[in-house]
C-alpha cells in the first residue's frame, strides 16, 4: 500500500484490515495475535465511546449553558477533554 493512502486509513480501519489478513493467513506465525490484539482494539475503542464520551455529549446537549449545571459540565468537558 502506498504510504499516503496507509495515512488516510482510521486506527480503525488499519485494525480491521490487519484483523482480515490474519483471518486470510492463519497458518502464519503471530496472525492470531494479530487477530486477538485487532479485535481488542476495536471492542476496546467502542466500548470507551460508549461509556464515556457518550454520556458527556448527551450531558452538554441537554444542559443551558447559563446555568450553574452547565457551566460545571463545561468546566468537567474542559479538564478532561483538554490537556
Amino acid at each position: 500500500m502506498p504510504r499516503s493512502a496507509s495515512r488516510c486509513l482510521s486506527p480503525t480501519s488499519k485494525g480491521a484490515s490487519s484483523r482480515l489478513l490474519a483471518l486470510f493467513k492463519r497458518s502464519e506465525p503471530g496472525s492470531l495475535l494479530v487477530l486477538a490484539a485487532s479485535l481488542i482494539y476495536i471492542v476496546g475503542s467502542f466500548l470507551v465511546t460508549v461509556v464515556f464520551n457518550m454520556p458527556l455529549n448527551d450531558a452538554l446537549a441537554a444542559a443551558t449553558p447559563a446555568s450553574s449545571e452547565g457551566a460545571a459540565l463545561r468546566a468537567r468537558y474542559l479538564k478532561e477533554w483538554t490537556w
